[in-house]
């Protein structure tokens, strides 16, 4: 389990490495105005176009580019790995751990059926042979009686 773990994390580490220097190396955050005010005379906005025409613009407040994203993001990383990890252990626990319990009782309820039935019968069989063996003298008896009268 923890060679998949491991595997899982290279994996995911190996993705934002890929993106980060590969996919998208230009970063960015930005954040938009709360009210709708019109174009500014200096800054960025965000235009909406439909068939050519523009229907909408949005003002950008914040506009961070490069390497000082990471600056700004990587709260938002920690707690998504301060949640992310109880919840996926809790997750793993719930169905992993508490299935794997469920099914381990349920074979055993089954193998101590099968263990009893087979536990019968072996005394069944031993009480056979216990009927037997105290018979066994008796009927030595009798062959040996049978046998005077046949033999002269």
């Amino acid at each position: 389990m923890k060679i998949v773990r491991i595997l899982i994390t290279i994996a995911i580490i190996a993705g934002f490495i890929r993106l980060l220097f590969w996919v998208s190396p230009n970063l960015g955050i930005i954040r938009f105005e709360r009210t709708d005010p019109p174009f500014p005379e200096n800054g960025a906005s965000l235009v909406i176009y439909k068939d050519g025409k523009a229907t909408g613009a949005v003002s950008i407040s914040m506009l961070i580019r490069g390497w000082s994203v990471v600056r700004e993001g990587w709260p938002l990383a920690l707690l998504g790995v301060i949640v992310g990890y109880p919840l996926g252990e809790l997750v793993r626990h719930k169905y992993a751990i508490d299935k794997a319990s469920e099914e381990a009782i349920e074979e055993c309820r089954s193998l101590s059926l099968k263990a009893f039935i087979k536990e019968t019968h072996a005394e069944s069989i031993l009480d056979e042979a216990k009927a037997l063996y105290i018979d066994t003298p008796q009927l030595r008896q009798e062959v040996k009686l049978a046998q005077g009268k046949i033999l002269p």
